[in-house]
C-alpha cells in the first residue's frame, strides 16, 4: 500500500483540471482549481488558471483579481504577465496590455505568444514601426510563421509601403501557392495603390476558384459599395456571410449595402446579429472588437433614425457614451464618421469629443504623407485657390456654386477645381468651365492625390464636402496648402488641426458657439452664399390632385430625409395639424417602414392618416413641386441649407427653429440673408405659433409670397457679384493671417455693395 503525498495529490488535481480545461469542461476544471486553492492558497498556477476561466466567461474583474494574485505569488512568470495582457486587451485597455506583454517578453525573450501579442497590439494602436521591429525579430527565429508575415505586411501597408507589403505576400505564396486568402490580400494592396481594375480582376479570379470565398467576396463587395452599385455589393456580402455568418466585418458591410439600397429591415437584422454575438469570438479578418461593435451600434441607431423608430433610437442613444469612448480609445485607422454622429443628434459635448478624437485619428493616418510644402509667401500677385469637393455637379453644393465661381477676379485669383467624384451633367460641365484649371483626381490613390495636389503649389484649399460622402478627410489632414479652410458642405467643425478656418456667418455660428470649433471662424458679412437664382419653370404644369393633395387644403410641406425628422419636430407638426383642421402634411417617402411608422405615430396621436401625404423621392429642382405647398416646416436638429434657398426662390415661406448648434442654424442664416427674419423661431412654442398664425391667414401668406418673389434679387442671399467680393476678401484675410503673429478665434469681413 502506497500513501499519496499532498504534493502528488495537488499535481494530479492540476493535471486533471488542465485536461478538463482543454476539453472546455469548465465547471469540472473550476472544481479542481478551487479544491487546490482550498488546500494550498499559494498555488500560483491554480490562481492563474481559474482567472482564465473567468476570462472565458467575460467576467473580467474576477479574472484580473485571480491572475494578479498569481503574479504576486510568482512575479517572474512570463505566462502570467502575457495572460494579464490578454485580459487588458479584451477590456479595450491596449496601452496597459502593451505594458504586460513587454514585461512578459523581458522575463522570457523566447516566449513566442507574448512576442506575437506585443507585435499585434502595437499594430492595432497604430505603432507600426514598433510592430514591424518585433515581427522581424520573431521571423529571424521562426522564418515561416505565416501569421507574423501577414502582420508585417499589414504594417507595411498601413505605412503606405505598398511594394514591400506586396513582396511579403509574394514570399508567402512561394511556400503556400494555393492560399486564396493571400491572393485576396494582394488584391487589397492593388486597391490601396488605386489600381481598381487589377483589384477587381484578382478578386474575380479568386471567386472563380472558390465561389463562396468569404474574404474575396467581402472585398469585392466593398469595391461595388464604393462605386455605388449597392445591389452587386449586397450579393457579394451575402455570399461571404452565408458561407461564414461569423465573419462580422462582412455582416457590417452587408448592413451598409442594405442601408444604401435602402432595405432597413434587412439592415437592422444584420446589425442585430453582430450585436448578439459572443464578445470573445471574432473571425480572423474581422475589424477590432471595440470598433466593430460600436460601428454596429451606431449603424443600428442610424437605421432607427431613418425609419423614424424613435423609441428604439432613444434606447440606443442612452447606451452610446461608453462604446463611443471605448472605440475612440483605440488609435486605429478605423473611425466613426462625424457626419453619422451629427445625424444622431448626440449631445453637443459628446459630438464634439467624437469629432476631435476622430480628427486625431485622421491626423495619425495622414502622418506618413506629411512633407514640407514648397509655398512660403505668395511671390506672385495671384492667390492660387483650390476648391476641393466630391460635389461638382447636380448636387446641393454644385447647385450653390453654379454661376458663382466664374465671377472670381481672375486678375488676382487663380481658381482650381479639385474633383473627388465624377459627375456628368450640365452643372458639372459649367462648373468645370468656370475654373481656370479643373483636376479630375477621383481615380488616383490617396498617396497620389496628395502628391498631385501638393505639386500644384496652391496658397489656399477650400474644402466643400467635409465628412460627407466621397470625400476623404485624410487629404486635408495631410496639409495640402499653407492655408486650409472649409465652407458650405459640413456645417460644423471638421475636428482637424490642419483646417485653419471655417467660413460662416454670425447667424449660423455666433461667437457663443466658437468653442465648438477647432477652426478659427471667419464671418462673412451678410450671407453664407450669394446665388444668381435658380431656373424656375415659367409655369408649374403639375396640379395638386395628381400628386395626391387636396386642391383646396392648406398644405404644410417638408421634403427632408427621414433621419432629420426628430420626434420633437414631428410632435410639433402634429400639433400644427390639430390646430389647422383640414390641412395636410406633405412628406418625402423615404422608405416603406418609415412611412408606416410615421402614419402609426400620427394615428396614435389622433390624426387621420389621410392627412399625411407621401411624395416620391426626386430632386426638388426636377419639377419644383414644392411650389404647390403653402408653408414649409423645417426640421430641428439639422435645418435646411440649399433646400431653404430653393423654397425662398419659389416664394414658399419656410419656418425654422434657431437651434444651439451651427447645423441647426443654417436655415436661419439663409432667412436672415433674405430679409425674412420673421420666419425664424427661438422656441418650439414660437415655431408652432408662427405656423398656425400663417396657416390661418391666407392674405398674410399671399402678401409674404408676393414680397419674396418681388424682392428676392435685392436680398444678399441672391447677390453673387457682391458676395464674391466678400468671399475673396476672406481669402485675402486668411492668407494674411497665416503669416501674421496676431491670431484670432473669429473675425469679420467688411461687407460690400455694388
Amino acid at each position: 500500500m502506497s500513501l499519496s503525498t499532498p504534493q502528488s495529490l495537488e499535481a494530479e488535481l492540476l493535471r486533471l483540471g488542465l485536461s478538463y480545461h482543454k476539453n472546455n469542461e469548465l465547471e469540472k476544471a473550476e472544481a479542481c482549481y478551487k479544491k487546490i486553492l482550498l488546500e494550498n492558497p499559494l498555488q500560483a498556477d491554480a490562481w492563474q488558471l481559474q482567472g482564465l476561466i473567468f476570462l472565458s466567461k467575460n467576467q473580467l474583474a474576477q479574472a484580473a483579481e485571480y491572475i494578479n494574485q498569481a503574479i504576486r505569488l510568482k512575479p517572474t512568470s512570463a505566462v502570467y504577465h502575457n495572460n494579464l495582457g490578454c485580459l487588458e486587451k479584451t477590456n479595450g485597455q491596449l496601452v496597459s496590455a502593451v505594458a504586460y506583454f513587454k514585461k512578459a517578453t523581458a522575463l522570457n525573450p523566447d516566449y513566442l505568444p507574448a512576442a506575437i501579442n506585443l507585435g499585434q497590439t502595437y499594430q492595432e494602436i497604430g505603432k507600426y514601426k514598433l510592430a514591424d521591429s518585433i515581427y522581424k525579430n520573431i521571423l529571424k527565429k521562426h522564418p515561416h510563421q505565416t501569421e507574423i508575415q501577414l502582420g508585417l505586411a499589414a504594417c507595411k501597408l498601413a505605412e503606405g509601403k505598398h511594394h514591400e507589403a506586396m513582396n511579403i505576400y509574394q514570399t508567402i505564396l512561394k511556400y503556400i501557392p494555393d492560399d486564396l486568402n493571400i491572393l485576396a490580400s494582394i488584391a487589397n494592396v492593388y486597391n490601396q495603390m488605386g489600381n481598381l481594375d487589377k483589384t477587381k480582376q484578382l478578386l474575380e479570379t479568386i471567386i472563380e476558384q472558390q465561389e463562396n470565398h468569404p474574404l474575396a467576396n467581402n472585398n469585392l463587395g466593398n469595391i461595388y459599395l464604393t462605386l455605388g452599385d449597392y445591389k452587386k455589393a449586397q450579393q457579394h456580402f451575402l455570399v461571404a456571410t452565408t458561407y461564414n455568418p461569423r465573419f462580422l466585418t462582412a455582416q457590417l458591410n452587408l448592413a451598409a449595402a442594405y442601408r444604401a439600397l435602402p432595405d432597413y429591415p434587412a439592415a437592422i437584422k444584420s446589425l442585430q446579429f453582430i450585436l448578439d454575438q459572443d464578445l470573445g469570438f471574432f473571425e480572423p479578418g474581422s475589424l477590432p472588437q471595440n470598433y466593430l461593435l460600436t460601428k454596429a451600434l451606431v449603424s443600428l441607431a442610424l437605421c432607427y433614425a431613418a425609419v423614424c423608430d424613435w423609441p428604439a433610437l432613444e434606447k440606443i442613444k442612452k447606451d452610446l457614451h461608453k462604446p463611443l469612448n471605448a472605440a475612440y480609445n483605440l488609435p486605429l485607422p478605423y473611425y466613426l464618421d462625424p457626419f453619422e454622429a451629427m445625424n444622431l443628434d448626440l449631445p453637443k459635448e459628446l459630438w464634439l469629443s467624437c469629432c476631435l478624437k476622430n480628427g486625431a485619428i485622421l491626423e495619425t493616418m495622414a502622418a506618413k504623407y506629411l512633407s514640407p510644402l514648397k509655398q512660403g509667401k505668395a511671390k506672385k500677385k495671384k492667390l492660387k485657390v483650390g476648391y476641393l469637393s466630391a460635389d461638382f455637379g447636380d448636387h446641393p453644393i454644385g447647385l450653390l456654386l453654379n454661376n458663382l465661381l466664374e465671377l472670381h477676379d481672375k486678375d488676382n485669383f487663380e481658381i482650381h477645381g479639385l474633383s473627388l467624384y465624377q459627375h456628368q451633367d450640365p452643372i458639372a460641365t459649367h462648373l468645370k468651365n468656370s475654373c481656370d484649371f479643373f483636376h479630375e483626381i477621383q481615380t488616383l490613390s490617396l498617396q497620389k492625390k496628395i502628391a498631385y495636389i501638393k505639386n500644384l503649389d496652391l496658397h489656399l484649399i477650400i474644402d466643400l464636402s467635409g465628412h460627407t460622402r466621397h470625400n476623404d478627410p485624410v487629404l486635408l489632414a495631410s496639409r495640402l496648402a499653407p492655408v486650409q479652410a472649409h465652407w458650405l458642405g459640413f456645417p460644423a467643425s471638421l475636428g482637424l488641426k490642419s483646417i485653419d478656418f471655417y467660413l460662416t456667418t454670425q447667424e449660423q455660428a455666433p461667437e457663443s458657439l466658437a468653442s465648438l470649433f477647432q477652426e478659427r471662424l471667419v464671418y462673412l458679412p451678410q450671407s453664407l452664399i450669394g446665388h444668381a437664382g435658380f431656373e424656375l419653370p415659367s409655369k408649374i404644369s403639375l396640379c395638386r390632385k395628381e400628386l395626391g393633395l387636396q386642391e383646396d387644403a392648406l398644405i404644410f410641406c417638408c421634403f427632408s430625409q427621414a433621419y432629420r425628422i426628430s420626434k420633437d419636430s414631428f410632435d410639433c407638426w402634429l400639433k400644427i395639424l390639430v390646430a389647422t383642421p383640414g390641412s395636410q402634411l406633405w412628406l418625402l417617402s423615404s422608405n416603406p417602414l418609415c412611412d408606416k411608422n410615421l402614419m402609426d405615430y400620427a394615428r396614435a396621436q389622433g390624426i387621420e392618416i389621410q392627412r399625411l401625404i407621401f411624395a416620391s423621392n426626386e430632386k426638388m429642382t426636377q419639377r419644383w413641386r414644392h411650389c404647390l405647398a403653402d408653408i414649409w416646416l423645417d426640421t430641428f436638429n439639422q435645418t435646411s441649407g440649399t433646400v431653404a434657398m430653393l423654397c425662398i426662390w419659389a416664394g414658399l415661406p419656410l419656418i425654422t427653429l434657431r437651434g444651439m448648434t451651427p447645423q441647426s442654424r443654417t436655415a436661419a442664416a439663409h432667412l436672415q440673408a433674405a430679409n425674412l427674419g420673421e420666419l425664424i423661431a427661438d422656441t418650439i412654442e414660437e415655431y408652432i405659433e408662427k405656423a398656425i398664425r400663417l396657416a390661418n391667414d391666407s392674405q398674410a401668406r399671399q402678401n409674404l409670397r408676393k414680397k419674396i418673389l418681388m424682392s428676392r434679387q435685392q436680398m444678399p442671399l441672391f447677390k453673387p457679384q457682391v458676395f464674391i467680393k466678400e468671399l475673396e476678401a476672406s481669402f485675402q484675410l486668411m492668407w494674411q493671417q497665416k503669416h501674421s503673429k496676431e491670431k484670432f478665434l473669429y473675425t469679420k469681413i467688411e461687407g460690400g455693395t455694388i
